[in-house]
């Protein structure tokens, strides 16, 4: 009697990846089985409780928020017009000492707020800074130090 050896086309495979497949199953349950022990008791009503904190700081902001009043007083607006206009006011002293005369318009663009106005008139300049209901001009011939503290006559 002589017994063909299987050739390895004719292997039959199927039990080895039956077996195989039984394996990786029972070392997923492992896993599993081992992450839940692993897992602090209460992990859940951690991240609950944190939600509703979460939850309560958004509801008090947006209460807060409507309770910003309208707009800021007149005084206080007049005061930040000032430090605007003081800002761009020493760039351009600041360019005069540079270079020995006032700078353009575009040359001190960048120092200029939307709402604000430069004027040259020879070698004088004035800088005004308006907001609805507050304009604050800084006159150049006044130092800016003295304007700035409020005896130098500016508006």
């Amino acid at each position: 009697m002589t017994t063909e050896k299987e050739s390895p086309d004719e292997t039959d495979w199927s039990g080895a990846v039956d077996d195989v497949l039984e394996k990786v199953a029972r070392h997923q349950a492992a896993v599993l089985e081992a992450e839940k022990r692993q897992r602090p008791p209460g992990q859940g009503r951690v991240l609950v409780s944190a939600l509703v904190a979460l939850a309560a700081v958004v509801a008090w902001n947006a209460w807060m928020l409507t309770r910003i009043p309208e707009g800021l007083p007149p005084e206080v607006v007049a005061e930040d017009l000032r430090y605007t206009v003081h800002f761009a006011a020493g760039a351009i002293e600041d360019f005069r000492a540079e270079h020995g005369r006032l700078p353009t318009a575009a040359e001190v663009e960048e120092y200029l707020g939307p709402e604000m106005v430069y004027e040259v008139d020879g070698n004088a300049f004035t800088v005004t800074a308006t907001d609805a209901e507050t304009q604050v001009t800084y006159d150049g011939s006044v130092p800016l130090t003295e304007w700035i503290q409020g005896s130098g006559g500016g508006s």
